[in-house]
């Protein structure tokens, strides 16, 4: 039986089809936009165009395919979502209200849910490592509709018996050819992506701030791993993991790995550190996801290397 995976054509997305597609897993990509890069298509993939919002086409599709599991990743992402709220909560919380009405009158057996440390809300930094019990109160647009989906799957868990898992995860980067962008929000990841794929193209690099403002990031190619592991994973006991790399890291330590494999990049950092803008979140413990997903994130400057090689490769 098959896995359907929505929003597979997104930045997240095409990592968790060739993660799914490694273990010969068969999958199904549902999904309103064409693949944003290419892939290394080690199995079957079947792509069919339709919108999350249409339920009807999503209940025939999973019918008559018998769909056995739903990775949901389709909706905004966190900075169209503070511009635009009023879509956000249709897109996003009507996109998890639909895949779980569709699950359930499909008889497919599991969601898992692409869910946010946005969860939580600023506050989620310590020392000791937040884990998943930590208080949700979160004072974004995306956390708020990110904690409506995890709290409506585990109704449908609770309800109706459909296995529901959230994958919390950190600031995901990774390559998606951010030179080729005409619009960047200033987010994080962007901030990030900017760092590490302008100097390739011989471009430099200005980042507002000091560049020492930490974070726990997470590689986008562990992540997709780990989320495919919440799919196809047997025993799960819990409906909430983070997945995250456990460290804190800045974006002078991006700059750092980037200088050393890059040679001649220009990169610099302007002006006062926009607490308000970059927040500490984590480090978060992982040890849940470590032990049931099979999460094992790589070292952090071996993760940057891959990442500028595929990133070469790309170019």
């Amino acid at each position: 039986m098959p896995t359907l995976v929505t929003g597979g054509t997104g930045f997240l997305g095409c990592y968790v089809l060739e993660s799914l597609l490694k273990t010969r897993e068969e999958v199904v990509c549902l999904s309103n936009t064409t693949l944003s890069r290419p892939l290394r298509v080690q199995g079957e993939l079947e792509m069919i165009e339709a919108d999350i919002g249409d339920m009807n086409k999503m209940v025939g599709v999973m019918e008559e395919r018998s769909v056995d599991r739903i990775i949901h990743l389709a909706g905004l992402v966190s900075s169209l979502a503070q511009r635009s709220p009023h879509l956000a909560t249709m897109v996003n919380c009507g996109g998890i209200a639909n895949v779980l009405e569709a699950a359930r009158l499909a008889g497919t057996k599991r969601v898992v849910f692409s869910s946010s440390v946005q969860v939580y809300g600023p506050l989620a930094s310590s020392d000791k490592g937040i884990d998943e019990e930590f208080p949700c109160d979160p004072t974004t647009v995306y956390g708020a509709t990110k904690l409506f989906g995890e709290k409506l799957g585990m109704s449908y868990d609770q309800m109706y018996g459909l296995q529901f898992v959230s994958v919390r995860m950190s600031a995901c980067y990774g390559y998606c050819n951010i030179v080729s962008k005409k619009e960047l929000s200033g987010n994080r990841v962007e901030q990030v992506q900017k760092i590490v794929e302008y100097p390739l193209a011989g471009r430099p690099v200005v980042i507002r701030g000091t560049g020492l403002d930490l974070m726990d990031y997470v590689y986008v190619e562990d992540a997709a791993e780990t989320i495919a592991g919440a799919a196809l994973r047997d025993g799960l006991t819990h409906h909430a993991y983070l997945v995250s790399s456990g460290e804190l890291h800045t974006m002078g330590d991006f700059a750092r790995v980037v200088r050393k494999e890059v040679p001649g990049a220009s990169i610099s950092f302007e002006g006062a550190s926009d607490r308000a803008l970059f927040p500490q979140l984590g480090p978060f413990d992982t040890s849940r996801a470590r032990s049931e997903l099979g999460h094992h994130p790589r070292p952090f400057e071996e993760n940057v290397e891959r990442y500028i090689a595929v990133a070469r490769a790309a170019t």
